[in-house]
């Protein structure tokens, strides 16, 4: 149950930063539109990591 809520988090945060997203284009507000995807990206990445982190072998631990 957990997991399942993460993932509906994770999707809500997602379609949020996506219409952000939108709404600096459609504005023509470039440096905006960079940091709201780079932000996007940022999110994206840490929580790929931390869930494959939980598959790797113990000697990939990435936590200190």
């Amino acid at each position: 149950l957990h997991n399942a809520m993460g993932e509906l988090d994770d999707y809500a945060k997602t379609d949020a930063e996506h219409r952000q997203l939108l709404k600096a284009i459609k504005k023509r507000d470039l440096p905006l539109a960079e940091s709201i995807l780079t932000a996007h990206f940022q999110r994206s990445f840490w929580l790929f990591i931390l869930k494959e982190n939980a598959k790797l072998p113990p000697c990939y631990d990435l936590h200190y």
